[in-house]
């Protein structure tokens, strides 16, 4: 729904207050992305048992591929497990209250692009 540059761009205010947080876009595996910035782990964010199946493949893919890179999986807060992209998008295209659920810089950008209002 948003082209990479607005995505950047939402991120970076979101994290704004997190001094040692930086966004930036790559292309590519994300294994060699962590080599470039000399990451030492990847940390993955886990909602549901469909998750976890998902995110355990490609960690034992990541590790074949860079086994020097650590991938951390954290649960997400329980009143976040049922959220997905597309459940997000329907409730706020029929003009549903989500800015309990995401970032408000996400919310205010969900709302101009879906409705056409500030």
């Amino acid at each position: 729904m948003f082209t990479t540059k607005e995505r950047i761009e939402l991120a970076t205010k979101a994290t704004a207050d997190l001094p040692n947080v930086e966004v930036a876009p790559y292309a590519g595996l994300t294994v060699d992305f962590a080599k470039k910035v000399k990451a030492r782990a990847i940390v993955r964010g886990l909602r549901m048992s469909a998750d976890f199946e998902r995110e355990f493949d490609m960690a034992i893919m990541n590790k074949k591929l860079s086994p020097d890179i650590e991938v951390v999986c954290l649960m997400a807060d329980y009143k976040y497990q049922f959220l997905s992209s597309s459940l997000l998008k329907e409730v706020a295209s029929l003009e549903g209250y989500i800015e309990d659920l995401v970032p408000e810089p996400v919310a205010a950008a969900l709302r101009r692009r879906l409705l056409g209002k500030p």
